[in-house]
């Protein structure tokens, strides 16, 4: 089993600042595999994409929710959207619910993970992982 480095913030602050924090992350670590943003409803990504800074989101929305946004191909994970393998990219998942999560957690190959979770019991610290 290849291990895969995870990341966790536990978004318990008012304000936009862990989901800046997410997509700069993403960016950083999707610059030459492409990135996967992972939500648990299409209308999470549309309040994300309506926020300053992340307007490119909005090229998600539509399908084949896939969108070269300033030079990096990110595509859509949605729950009616799950993939099997990542295809060594790392992934951005947002505000979870359990389930979500649970079904995000079986993507094979994927290099990293960044997840971004309002409560703190959903995460399961997987062998590598970092809780800020």
């Amino acid at each position: 089993m290849i291990s895969m480095k995870h990341y966790y913030l536990h978004d318990d602050k008012s304000g936009n600042e862990a989901v800046f924090q997410g997509f700069t992350w993403l960016k950083q670590h999707s610059a030459n595999t492409g990135g996967l943003i992972a939500v648990p409803a299409l209308r999470n990504l549309e309040r994300y994409a309506s926020l300053q800074r992340l307007e490119g989101l909005k090229s998600l929305i539509k399908p084949p929710n896939r969108a070269k946004i300033e030079g990096i191909v990110y595509e859509l994970i949605l729950p009616s959207k799950m993939l099997r393998h990542g295809i060594s990219r790392p992934i951005l998942v947002l505000h979870p619910t359990k389930e979500f999560l649970e079904k995000v957690l079986h993507i094979r190959d994927l290099s990293a993970m960044f997840v971004i979770s309002y409560d703190k019991t959903n995460w399961q610290d997987p062998v590598g992982s970092s809780i800020y």
